[in-house]
């Protein structure tokens, strides 16, 4: 082989050439990630980012809204408001024309209130609300956005009417401002955590690989991968709300989610959980991994109250509403029942259980059955409980049923690889996960090169190219740290050469997002976390799509 003027390294050299150590990162990403999802549930009022563009008039576009205010405006949290003007969201055109005014005030004033009607979707009612707007600015003084905080809990004054609010309002703004930059950040968290779980899930489905069908290690393995997915879904939910992706609303074997999230949460526990299902059980309509939170939840729940010891029950059962009952229409539904013998609850707390942030645990916040109520009527079902002191408790939720078949999933955790030749160049900033990445690709056949920035890999596509040894396809990961992007990168190569084929790959990539990365210029997608056969039967995809050279 020609040798290159500055030979790019092979994978063993250049994911660990100048790393910083990755046990303490793990560490401050799995403490962000808590900190930033206990803000994002437990703000109490809607919050909003706006663009700076105030030249429309229907004014500033939504770029950001917390759970709370699509619950507020009557919208799915992972749909959404995204891209909406800020004044589609006021009851009326004079209540929008107010809300307008109080944003420019904003931009003159640097903040300002506003009392007025917010039009909830889904029915069409008025809640009247405390609407404080913020201009945010850099240290020149260019506005970059707004911020909005809504709050639903209006106290009618006339300094709450005012357009200009009190000076002892802007540190409260300022600390709620904070806060609401802590939950946008929610998405740059997501992408981390999910580049953790690609670590784990890549090396894991590599392992299983390894050993021999019926080898009681793969069994283990398995589970262990299945808790990556679990992983993912929670991710998936975050940047679904932090990106306005709609919901991805599709059959569900309930069954095997049931068991799937039964095996991973009861983990570490003596907890038996017993799972009795009716016999051709429907699918529900509902999206794959909000559900899966829910499930979560209410296990973990129960878990607890039992002290970690003991038996439960989730019960699965088809059930019809003739003529609808209480929050539920006419129709099929699936009913699940999630039932524990732990300490119950009395009825004081019972009655405020979804009305509050209430919680019987010592360190608990009171978030979680909240969200889990919101994720449930935003599938048009319901969800119940009841309880006895010394006795246990009973949740009880309901979906909407289907006769439609859940689509089969390819697990391809214990999948052959898919064998090649060529040079594959690797690019991520993310130094674990390229070694484990390449080492896959070098099982497969293939030579790799490996690239840890958008610069670094130009760099090395066009020197592999000058060497007459052409990269084949280039795996790009997006979101690079510092200087160019995986989309700049992208770019810069397909200018360099027009054939190149690039893999778009990030733990911020979401299936609703596939066009639209084909559409950039992109070969295919391969979001994180993936496993190894995954892996393997992208690239082979993307090398046989057309003859690059003879062979």
């Amino acid at each position: 082989m020609p040798v290159l003027a500055d030979p790019p390294p092979s994978e063993a050299e250049s994911p660990t050439s100048g790393a910083v150590p990755q046990t303490g990162a793990v560490d401050q990403t799995k403490l962000a990630n808590f900190f930033f999802r206990s803000v994002l549930e437990q703000m109490t009022e809607g919050a909003l980012i706006l663009s700076a563009d105030l030249s429309s008039p229907q004014g500033p576009r939504i770029m950001f809204q917390n759970t709370p205010m699509a619950v507020m405006a009557g919208v799915d949290p992972v749909n959404g408001l995204r891209d909406v003007p800020i004044t589609r969201l006021a009851a009326t055109p004079e209540d929008a024309a107010e809300l307008l005014q109080a944003v420019r005030t904003a931009a003159l004033r640097d903040s300002a209130e506003w009392v007025g009607g917010l039009k909830i979707a889904y029915n069409g009612r008025v809640r009247r609300c405390q609407w404080r707007v913020r201009a945010v600015r850099n240290n020149h003084g260019v506005l970059l956005n707004f911020t909005v905080i809504v709050n639903p809990n209006v106290v009618e004054t006339a300094q709450a009417a005012s357009a200009t609010p009190p000076a002892a309002a802007v540190p409260d703004a300022t600390r709620r401002l904070r806060n609401e930059n802590l939950a946008f950040a929610a998405r740059g968290m997501a992408h981390d955590v999910n580049n953790i779980l690609g670590i784990i899930g890549i090396r894991v489905s590599e392992a299983i690989l390894m050993l021999p069908h019926g080898h009681e290690a793969r069994a283990v393995m398995e589970e262990a991968l299945c808790a990556v997915r679990r992983g993912q879904g929670l991710t998936c939910g975050v940047l679904q709300l932090a990106k306005d992706m709609p919901a991805k609303i599709e059959p569900v074997d309930m069954l095997q989610l049931i068991r799937e999230t039964a095996a991973v949460v009861r983990g570490g526990t003596a907890v038996r959980i017993d799972i009795h299902a009716e016999p051709n059980l429907h699918a529900a309509l509902a999206d794959l991994g909000r559900i899966g939170q829910v499930l979560q939840n209410l296990i973990i729940n129960g878990i607890q109250a039992m002290e970690k010891a003991g038996c439960m029950e989730i019960i699965a059962r088809n059930t019809t509403m003739s003529h609808g009952d209480h929050k539920l229409a006419p129709g099929r539904y699936v009913e699940i029942i999630v039932r524990d013998r732990g300490c119950g609850m009395t009825p004081e707390v019972l009655a405020k259980l979804f009305k509050e942030t209430v919680t019987t645990k010592q360190n608990g916040n009171g978030v979680g059955l909240t969200t889990c109520q919101r994720i449930i009527e935003d599938h048009g079902g319901d969800i119940r409980v009841s309880s006895m002191i010394g006795t246990g408790t009973e949740f009880t939720f309901f979906l909407p049923a289907t006769h439609l078949a859940p689509a089969v999933k390819k697990s391809h955790a214990g999948q052959s690889l898919v064998s090649g030749q060529g040079t594959i160049l690797l690019v991520d900033d993310e130094p674990e996960l390229l070694m484990a990445t390449a080492a896959v690709l070098r099982r497969c056949g293939y030579h790799v090169y490996a690239a840890n920035s958008g610069e670094q890999a130009v760099v090395y596509y066009q020197q592999l190219a000058r060497a007459d040894q052409p990269a084949d396809a280039v795996i790009m990961d997006l979101t690079l740290v510092g200087g160019l992007s995986g989309e700049e990168a992208m770019r810069e190569i397909r200018a360099y050469d027009p054939r190149a084929k690039i893999i778009a790959s990030s733990g911020d990539l979401l299936d609703q997002m596939r066009v639209e990365i084909l559409a950039k210029g992109f070969a295919d997608v391969l979001p994180k976390p993936y496993v190894a056969a995954t892996l393997s039967e992208t690239v082979h995809r993307v090398l046989n799509m057309s003859t690059r050279r003879a062979a």
